[in-house]
């Protein structure tokens, strides 16, 4: 081989290593070690230029949330059930409010100062005989105060009591110490409680399903529920009593509801005898997941109507009205209290009390925590994502975990539960979509609510008992929504277990497909009215067009890639690619899709083409196993999340991923071994007298 012939070659080694090596550095990258869950800011902060991995290269994963240890979500975080519990207003004016997520109870002065009366902040049951404030306190969820100022508190299993010197103890530990015999239930868990005019203290007892009232003597009975000693009173409730409250002439009010949707405010007379005051079962005003009742001095009954956002009074005519309708800037009232002046201290599901009076609500207090107290995403034990969406605005990402609670990973990688101030509890999420102007949207088990910030949730679809056909209002139907997915243009898309729908601008509805098997499909929305369909029955994707026009777009009909010897079908047409149970889809900008299955995440080009971009394997730096991929979602900038067992992580810019990275390497080096092999044919041009072949 002549030299200019072996300098040649070099170069075309040379060169395809170089190709290699630049193939390579775009390939989807393993796990960064040490970057799991932060958050990176590009240098556009505004928008969803906004990215966790702005400045990694194009294809590395990093996990947002979860490590892949899978165990019980911290559900309690900001939870709309529980986010102020019940409170009382003392005697001086000032108001007195249990802080289940902080462990403390607080008093809250007349001129708005606040200071923690009981509990350390840390979760326990300890301090007996000693100061409140160093006493622990186990989500305590409701407080009553005595006329002498001694508090009672419902905390974990136990209630406790805070003389006016300020020493907390045990009052009530179980109802078997309190003179009730041991052949009936023992232990309790307050819901709440509440004391009377001659200093009986009433427990809402929801392990026993009954009501306990305790003599100044703590001598204990049931007044209602199960072991009541009266027939009429031990059948009056129907599930957990809820809340208490007992007006000056001894009739005692509480809530009751039970799973099957029974929600009523009932009424014990001090002669014994039950009635319904309203809800369910009463010709009065329909209730809505009632939390919290209260009883002014002139005897008119306020009732937290929270799934209403509403507080109702009911005066002693029994006829009802509403003394505030929290429709501006507040959701769900979760407890309610009457001041001396009359006025009302409403607890809402954001952690604010708010004042009411003469019809006009202002802030009376701010328990919401700081967002540096939040936890960090990647401490937070996720489940399996169900569905997630990038909010356009800010590059937040929402998602939906098998405990149907609705979260929000904020810039700062820290974890937030958002309210729902929920219609009828429990509000369970299904799947969420972001509109392009950053409003959530959610479907339940039989609509689609809207989430407008500072507001009320907005129904759009559902919770009607027409058929689901084209033309109908989208609100006028009954759903069955598992699925909803906003386009790019601002439609909002409901995979339903009548088909995948679309609702138009003016509300109605239009059948872009139909199905006869529920939760068959994966939808993931254009512009125009496009809308690509990931069939899991026939292992395929394909896409609609506006008028119902289908063009298959991917995968082969196979249900295993072992039918085609493991061979996935990486740089050919993806309609000749086998595509096995696709589980989810999303598209991005420029048209890309990108399809999960149960081992891995493909890519189709605009061009046809498909690729793998990502492969489940362990995480050896964990010792965890994800699992399939069950979750997909494309950011405004090109990164792609997806969900697995025990993690939600991010792809950085999957599109500009090459990933055929032997391609150029196997090209380069048959070239230049098919160059070496000619190379005995020739001659070196200095060897004058040898023929050169041409």
């Amino acid at each position: 081989m002549s030299t200019k012939a072996r300098r040649l070659l070099l170069t075309i080694l040379v060169a395809a290593v170089v190709l290699a090596n630049t193939a390579t550095s775009a390939a989807a990258h393993p796990e960064t070690p040490g970057l799991s869950g932060h958050y990176r800011i590009g240098d556009d902060h505004q928008g969803s230029s906004w990215s966790p991995v702005a400045h990694a290269d194009a294809g590395t994963v990093r996990t947002v949330a979860g490590n892949g240890t899978v165990r019980s979500t911290d559900s309690s975080w900001n939870s709309p059930a529980d986010a102020v519990g019940l409170g009382d207003v003392g005697p001086d004016g000032s108001y007195y409010v249990a802080e289940p997520q902080r462990h403390v109870v607080s008093k809250i002065s007349p001129d708005g100062t606040r200071t923690v009366v009981a509990g350390t902040g840390e979760a326990g049951s300890s301090g007996d005989g000693g100061p409140a404030r160093a006493a622990r306190l186990d989500g305590p969820k409701a407080v009553a105060v005595g006329h002498d100022g001694t508090l009672y508190i419902a905390d974990d299993r136990r209630v406790r009591r805070v003389g006016p010197d300020g020493i907390i103890s045990t009052y009530v530990g179980s109802v078997a110490e309190n003179g009730i015999g041991s052949s009936r239930a023992s232990d309790i868990t307050p819901l709440d409680v509440a004391v009377d005019r001659r200093g009986s203290l009433y427990i809402a007892d929801a392990s026993g399903n009954r009501i306990i009232k305790v003599a100044p003597d703590r001598r204990a009975t049931i007044v209602a529920g199960e072991g009541a000693s009266d027939s009429e009173p031990a059948d009056v409730i129907s599930s957990e009593p809820r809340a208490l409250a007992v007006a000056d002439d001894g009739s005692l009010y509480f809530v009751d509801r039970d799973a099957r949707g029974f929600h009523a405010v009932r009424r014990l007379g001090p002669q014994g005898r039950a009635s319904v005051v309203t809800g369910t079962d009463a010709r009065s005003a329909r209730l809505s997941a009632p939390t919290d009742v209260a009883v002014a001095p002139d005897g008119t009954l306020y009732v937290a109507d929270a799934g209403n956002h509403r507080v109702q009074a009911i005066g002693s005519p029994g006829r009802n009205s509403i003394a505030a309708t929290l429709s501006v800037a507040v959701r769900g009232p979760g407890s309610v209290d009457v001041r001396p002046d009359g006025s009302l201290l409403v607890g809402t599901s954001d952690r604010v009390i708010r004042s009411v009076e003469g019809g006009k609500i202002t802030t009376f207090a701010d328990l919401s925590p700081d967002d540096a107290a939040a936890p960090r995403a990647a401490d937070f034990a996720v489940g399996l994502v169900t569905s997630a969406d990038v909010d356009p605005m800010t590059g937040e990402l929402y998602f939906v975990d098998l405990d149907s609670k609705l979260r929000r990973i904020d810039r700062a990688g820290r974890v937030h539960t958002v309210d729902l101030a929920p219609p009828e509890a429990p509000f369970s999420v299904q799947a969420v979509a972001v509109g392009v102007d950053g409003t959530p949207y959610v479907a339940r088990t039989d609509a689609v609510w809207k989430l407008p910030k500072n507001s009320t949730p907005v129904l759009v679809a559902g919770r009607g008992a027409a058929p689901v056909t084209t033309g109908k209002l989208a609100r006028a139907v009954s759903l069955r929504p598992y699925a909803i997915e906003m386009s790019p243009d601002g439609t909002l898309y409901i995979a339903d277990a009548a088909g995948v729908l679309r609702v138009e601008e003016d509300g109605r509805l239009t059948v872009a497909l139909k199905q006869a098997n529920a939760q068959r499909y994966r939808i993931a929305p254009a512009r125009d009215g496009v809308v690509y369909v990931a069939d899991t029955d026939r292992h395929r994707v394909d896409r609609y067009d506006r008028y119902g026009k289908r063009t298959h777009v991917a995968g082969n009909g196979a249900d295993s890639y072992a039918y085609h010897g493991g061979d996935r079908g990486d740089g050919n047409a993806a309609t000749k690619a086998p595509l096995p149970d696709p589980g989810d889809i999303t598209v991005a900008e420029d048209g890309t899709l990108y399809v999960s299955t149960a081992e891995d995440i493909r890519r189709v080009d605009p061009d046809g083409t498909i690729d793998t971009v990502f492969v489940n394997v362990d995480d050896e730096s964990t010792n965890a196993t994800f699992g399939p991929v069950v979750m997909l979602e494309m950011s405004g900038n090109g990164d792609l999340y997806f969900g697995q067992l025990g993690r939600i992580a991010v792809m950085a810019r999957p599109g500009e991923i090459s990933t055929a990275s032997w391609y150029p390497l196997a090209w380069a080096v048959g070239a230049g071994l098919l160059f070496a092999a000619a190379c005995p044919l020739y001659k070196s041009p200095t060897h004058r007298n040898d023929p050169i072949l041409l």
